[in-house]
């Protein structure tokens, strides 16, 4: 039980990094075609 609310949260928490890193690298490259 436990170990899957864990497995869960650390998904998400990846999930959310990717895509923090995938807006940040969307931005970069928009500024570069700029």
């Amino acid at each position: 039980m436990f170990d899957t609310i864990a497995l869960s949260f650390k998904v998400k928490e990846m999930t959310f990094h990717s895509h923090l890193f995938g807006n940040k690298s969307l931005i970069a490259s928009y500024n570069l075609n700029s």
